[in-house]
């Protein structure tokens, strides 16, 4: 898994940096800034990339709990440089003045709780608990609201093409988009699995 986890990195924050320091004039003093950009975008890819099953998993010889801690790990990192970033000098789309709007509130909001949701997998992976415990659900159900979590930060601009720094698309879209597919494959796959049961 270490090189793809290489790659995937490495993408996300070139991508970060080619839009951000490149496209938006965001000087390299804010790299810490544009770097929690990309570790947020890694950490939701591993994390979506553990809602899959195992079997079309094992074709990348990666594994869900490895995925699954290693995105929780770097999603934890993120909530800490956010802490310290919030304020309307960085995050102005999501404040009034000094003060959080809705956006503000939903994107904190649905962060903190899918965040507090991953915990319980995370216990199960470290108990060595079962693929099949109930547990282990619920990061299905983290990662739907973690899907959310960019929507609420960014939807406002994805309507605004003409403004996109070098006209690339956001990441909040970028990352929002992925979650739909990863979420439409394990919907497809439980439904050929068990017709009769349908299971995110």
């Amino acid at each position: 898994m270490s090189r793809y986890t290489l790659f995937i990195f490495v993408f996300c924050y070139f991508y970060a940096a080619l839009r951000y320091h490149v496209g938006a004039d965001i000087p390299l003093s804010e790299w810490i800034f544009i770097l929690n950009k990309a570790l947020a975008w890694t950490a939701f890819l591993f994390i979506g990339l553990s809602v899959l099953p195992q079997k079309l998993l094992n074709k990348t010889k990666s594994n869900r709990r490895a995925l699954g801690v290693f995105g929780f790990t770097l999603g934890l990192i993120h909530m800490i440089i956010t802490f310290f970033h919030l304020g309307p000098e960085h995050y102005g789309k999501l404040y009034n003045g000094d003060s959080l709007n809705f956006s503000g509130w939903m994107a904190i909001s649905l962060g903190a709780v899918s965040a507090l949701i991953y915990t319980f997998p995370l216990i199960g992976a470290m108990q060595n608990r079962p693929n099949t415990d109930r547990i282990f659900r619920l990061g299905k159900i983290g990662f739907i609201l973690s899907t959310l979590h960019p929507a609420a930060i960014g939807f406002n601009g994805w309507l605004e093409p003409y403004s996109w720094p070098l006209y690339l698309p956001p990441i909040t879209l970028l990352a929002f988009l992925t979650g739909i597919a990863l979420l439409m494959i394990r919907l497809i796959l439980s439904r050929g699995k068990n017709h009769s049961t349908i299971r995110i």
